[in-house]
């Protein structure tokens, strides 16, 4: 059985890889802050991994 929350949780943990902005999906969702959307969002650490190699790419020579 899953819960509400796990279902939002996974929406917007999904939407956010997916790369729907932030301001988009706070829309969606019905929140009036980042700060209430930010409690659902659950970001693997493989995918921080990821974004941060876009940013090691900037500066390598």
């Amino acid at each position: 059985m899953v819960a509400s929350h796990t279902f939002m949780r996974t929406f917007i943990t999904n939407a956010i890889i997916k790369g729907i902005p932030l301001h988009v999906i706070q829309s969606i969702k019905g929140h009036t802050t980042l700060k209430q959307l930010s409690e659902y969002v659950n970001i693997a650490d493989s995918i921080k991994q990821q974004e941060m190699n876009k940013m090691n790419e900037l500066f390598r020579v």
